[in-house]
Formats: C-alpha cells, sequence, structure tokens
C-alpha cells in the first residue's frame, strides 16, 4: 500500500487505490484514504475514508469519517460521519455518531447511532 509522506510545511499526503488495483488483505492507515479500486479485507483508518462510485470494499470499515459513493459488503463504524451517496450500495451494519443518506442510496441492514463521538480503534 503506498505510504504517507510528510512534506516540510507539515502537510501530508492521502493514500489512493486507483481503479484498476485490487488488494486481497486488511488495509490500515494513520491517514486519509480514497478508494476507487477495491479491497477486499477490513479497512482501518484513522482519518476519512472516501470511497468513489466505482470503488468496491469487501471487509470492515473503521474509520473516524467516511464518505460512500461506491460498493461496501461489510460493518462500518465511524467516530462521526457517515455519508451515503446517491450510487452508494451498502450491505451491512452500521455505527456511527451522525449519517447522511442521500435519494438512490441502497442500505440493508441494521443503524446504531452513538449518542457520543467514540475513538476509533
Amino acid at each position: 500500500m503506498a505510504k504517507e509522506t510528510a512534506y516540510s510545511n507539515g502537510s501530508s499526503q492521502h493514500t489512493v487505490i486507483s481503479y484498476g488495483t485490487a488488494i486481497n488483505g486488511d488495509a490500515s492507515t494513520e491517514s486519509d484514504i480514497r478508494i476507487d479500486g477495491s479491497i477486499t479485507g477490513n479497512v482501518d483508518c484513522k482519518g476519512r475514508i472516501v470511497i468513489g462510485s466505482l470503488g468496491l470494499v469487501t471487509g470492515n470499515i473503521t474509520c473516524a469519517n467516511a464518505e460512500i459513493s461506491g460498493s461496501v459488503t461489510g460493518n462500518i463504524k465511524t467516530a462521526e460521519t457517515l455519508s451515503f451517496k446517491a450510487t452508494s450500495v451498502v450491505k451491512g451494519d452500521i455505527q456511527t455518531f451522525s449519517l447522511s443518506i442521500e435519494p438512490g442510496a441502497q442500505f440493508v441492514g441494521s443503524c446504531e447511532m452513538l449518542s457520543n463521538k467514540v475513538k476509533t480503534v
């Protein structure tokens, strides 16, 4: 997996899994990640996950924030905000502090709204 790079101005580059790239196995990152390819395995992110409209994750996701436009088959746990865009297809249970679902999004599973922001591990 691509490695986060810290620059002299203090900013960091986020990880991108490009369309046409397939990862089999768990992925973990301290920074943000964008998935336009596919991951078969669990994804643990200390930052924000963006799954593009062609992105696919088969496995559980744990993160601070998530924006889903593609497909997820697995459970999702976010400490803060979870957003399902109109093109998203999500099959699995979710736990989140804040949830946004656009018209057209597909969601099959149960939802638990957390009363306090939780620290993801």
